[in-house]
């Protein structure tokens, strides 16, 4: 796992999003995209990388514990789509910290 991949999931979450797929399709990516961030964690000693999974992680697990009941709100949607795109800019940039380890 490297940020580069976890920002490309971010941006498939805000794609799926904005094509309003099915509550389940992006609870999925969410809960995997989870998972992705505690690999990516756990596979570097960057700091910086650490430090933003663990905030990251922490919006996921909030996402995920209000996904099904504010879904279908589209004030909701747009708001977690561009938070998302805002997490795949973020990992791109890390990637050059990546790339130094």
């Amino acid at each position: 796992m490297t940020p580069a991949a976890v920002s490309e999931a971010f941006l498939q979450v805000a794609a799926q999003i904005e094509q309003r797929d099915k509550q389940q399709a992006v609870e999925k990516l969410l809960k995997q995209l989870h998972l992705d961030c505690q690999k990516l964690s756990e596979a570097t000693q960057s700091k910086e990388i650490q430090s933003s999974t663990a905030q990251v992680q922490q919006a996921l697990e909030t996402w995920l514990q209000v996904w099904p009941r504010l879904s279908s709100q589209d004030d909701f949607r747009l708001a977690v789509a561009r938070e998302a795109r805002l997490w795949s800019g973020r990992f791109t940039k890390m990637e050059d910290a990546w790339n130094r380890q």
